[in-house]
C-alpha cells in the first residue's frame, strides 16, 4: 500500500518549509523545532490517515533522506539544520516518494548554487577547491576539507530555499504522474 500525497502531506509541508526558508534567509539558520516538528507530525500524520502501513513509510522515508545526506554535513558541505530539514521532509512525503523529492532538492540546489557562484564570478574557483577536497580524500581515504577563500565564503545560499523549491516541484510531478 503505497503512501497517497494527500492535501494534508502538501499543507505540512508548506508549514514546515516556508518558515524554514524564512528563517535561512534571515539568519542562516533553520531551528531545530522547525524540522523536529516535521519529525514528529509526518508520522503522526500516516497514523491518522493511513495507519500503520504510512507510519513505515513515513519513517524509513525520514531514515532513507537522513542516511543519504548527513555524509554531506561529515564532509562538511552542508549544515545540520539542512540535513535535518530534508530528513523531515522525508518523513512528512514517504519512503515511496523520499527518492523523486531527494533527487528534485539536489538539482534544485546545484542549479541554484551554480547561478550563484556565476553571478559571482566564482564558479571556477569553487569546482577547483571542490575537485581538489575529493581527490584528496581519495587519495588519504578519509573526508578533507578545504576552507573557500574570503570571496567565496561571502556567497551562502540559505539551503531551505532549494530545499523548498524542490521538494515542491518533486511533489508536482508526483501528482502530475497520478
Amino acid at each position: 500500500m503505497g503512501v497517497h500525497l494527500s492535501e494534508w502531506v502538501i499543507m505540512l509541508l508548506l508549514i514546515i518549509l516556508l518558515p524554514a526558508v524564512a528563517f535561512d534567509i534571515r539568519y542562516h539558520k533553520i531551528p531545530n523545532v522547525i524540522s523536529l516538528a516535521g519529525w514528529v507530525i509526518g508520522p503522526i500524520l500516516y497514523v491518522v490517515s493511513d495507519t500503520l502501513p504510512g507510519v513505515s513509510s513515513s519513517l524509513y522515508g525520514f531514515l532513507l533522506i537522513f542516511a543519504l545526506t548527513l555524509p554531506l554535513y561529515v564532509f562538511r558541505w552542508m549544515g545540520a539544520g539542512d540535513v535535518k530539514l530534508m530528513a523531515s521532509v522525508g518523513a512528512i512525503v514517504g519512503i515511496e516518494h523520499a527518492p523523486t523529492v531527494l533527487f528534485g532538492i539536489v538539482i534544485t540546489g546545484a542549479v541554484m548554487g551554480i547561478v550563484m557562484l556565476l553571478h559571482s564570478k566564482l564558479l571556477k574557483n569553487s569546482f577547483q577547491r571542490y575537485g581538489a577536497m575529493l581527490a584528496a580524500g581519495l587519495m588519504l581515504k578519509r573526508p578533507v576539507y578545504l576552507a573557500p577563500d574570503e570571496q567565496e565564503q561571502k556567497v551562502v545560499m540559505p539551503y531551505a530555499l532549494p530545499i523548498a523549491v524542490g521538494t515542491f516541484l518533486s511533489v508536482g510531478l508526483i501528482y502530475v504522474k497520478l
